[in-house]
């Protein structure tokens, strides 16, 4: 795909009019656009896909942020060396991450507690990423157990 040079307020001049003859151009095809039309009408579709292309690609880099083996690894041993104190925990995982929330270290902190196997008043929590039980089990095997 090329790349259009037009300034913003012709990228959005663009959009608003791919998105008015979008229904059009569903029903009856190119044929109804004015005459000349065809171009700014592909235009603005190839933004307004690039501009709904960057939006997800936005929520998922701020939402979705995946844990990687070694961050896995982090979480388990400050569980290990902290017990349930969460914020001894995310103390010691800021020592090697920065990637996550507060709030989705100190989940994974009562995530640990509910995996394992001496903690008895943690219950409810069923979800668990593997790659932390795993990382659990290879610092104490047998302690921690999944619930699927």
């Amino acid at each position: 795909m090329a790349t259009l040079n037009y300034s913003p307020a012709q990228q959005t001049q663009l959009i608003e009019f791919y998105q008015q003859w979008l229904p059009r151009v569903n029903a009856f095809g190119y044929d109804n656009l004015p005459p000349g039309y065809h171009t700014y009408y592909r235009h603005g579709k190839q933004l307004a896909k690039a501009s709904a292309a960057a939006k997800i690609a936005e929520s998922k880099s701020t939402y979705a942020t995946r844990w990687t083996a070694e961050e896995y690894d982090a979480m388990a041993h400050a569980y290990m060396n902290n017990g349930r104190n969460q914020r001894a925990c995310l103390a010691e995982f800021r020592l090697s991450s920065q990637r996550h929330t507060d709030k989705s270290v100190m989940l994974a902190v009562y995530s640990c507690a509910a995996l394992d196997t001496k903690v008895k008043e943690i219950t409810g929590l069923k979800d668990y990423a593997q790659g932390l039980l795993d990382a659990l089990n290879a610092i104490e095997p047998k302690r921690f157990k999944g619930t699927r």
